[in-house]
């Protein structure tokens, strides 16, 4: 995704805590999140990983509930992966987002090729792999899980249709991404002395986001949070939820110290 080109110049005063998603902020992180969007300097990071950053356009879109980016999905799951190297009983993997449209190479085949070897390097030490998809055009993202101990693949979709008819628009994607080729097949069954054919099986009783907001993403990162801390998701999402959500993200951001942009360098 393209990152904006700015600089710093005078801008109107951002009130945080009197939005929705700033009121479930600490008063901490509010001042800070405060801080740096006053600055206004579009090319100063909010958050920065290894492998991921987060700007202004970023964190705004948190706080006003816009849909968020590929940017904010990324960072979001790069402090996960290294939240769960504290806890070793947690045995998942959280994988950068995946968009066919995103990927470099002309055939499909070359696509998945490219991303089946992520899979296959964080495969052998992780109970669960966390596949967020993103569908460009859609605006929309989807989820795939591997899950090793029950050998499947689950799919979970915030707007799957309501009928029984309907084909899903976004269930292709995902299963052109699990159906692994003869040689990836094989090099996992080497990797983990099982067999690695899992089937798919889409999730009916995951919960439905209101198809009239931009929550696809913050309910991807809703759920991602659950299923990796093993709870159960509920059929549909509680009260409150996706506010909620936002503030969790932007508060990873910003209470990471060795990521999170320093507000007290403003005077």
């Amino acid at each position: 995704m393209k990152v904006d080109q700015g600089y710093t110049c005078e801008a109107k005063p951002i009130g945080v805590r009197r939005l929705r998603v700033g009121k479930c902020l600490s008063l901490h992180e509010a001042d800070i999140l405060k801080k740096y969007l006053d600055a206004n300097n579009t090319m100063n990071a909010f958050w920065h990983g290894v492998r991921s950053a987060v700007y202004r356009k970023d964190a705004l879109q948190l706080l006003n509930e816009e849909a968020v980016s590929i940017q904010v999905m990324d960072s979001f799951l790069e402090i996960l992966n290294s939240d769960q190297m504290a806890v070793p009983r947690l045995k998942s993997c959280f994988i950068p987002t995946f968009g066919w449209e995103l990927m470099k190479c002309r055939d499909e085949v070359g696509k998945v090729a490219m991303y089946v070897e992520v899979v296959l390097k964080n495969l052998r030490d992780n109970d669960l792999l966390f596949i967020p998809i993103i569908h460009v055009k859609e605006e929309h993202f989807t989820l795939l899980v591997l899950n090793k101990q029950s050998s499947w693949w689950d799919y979970y979709n915030n707007l799957h249709p309501n009928d029984s008819t309907t084909a899903d628009p976004y269930l292709d994607d995902a299963l052109k991404l699990c159906n692994l080729t003869q040689d990836d097949r094989e090099l996992l069954t080497w990797l983990t002395e099982n067999c690695v054919d899992y089937p798919m099986r889409s999730n009916t009783e995951c919960p439905q986001q209101n198809p009239l907001s931009a929550d696809a993403g913050v309910a991807m990162m809703y759920m991602i949070q659950m299923l990796s801390e093993r709870k159960a998701l509920e059929n549909v999402f509680p009260t409150g939820a996706m506010k909620n959500m936002r503030a969790r993200v932007l508060g990873k951001f910003i209470n990471d110290e060795d990521g999170c942009w320093d507000a007290y360098r403003i005077n």
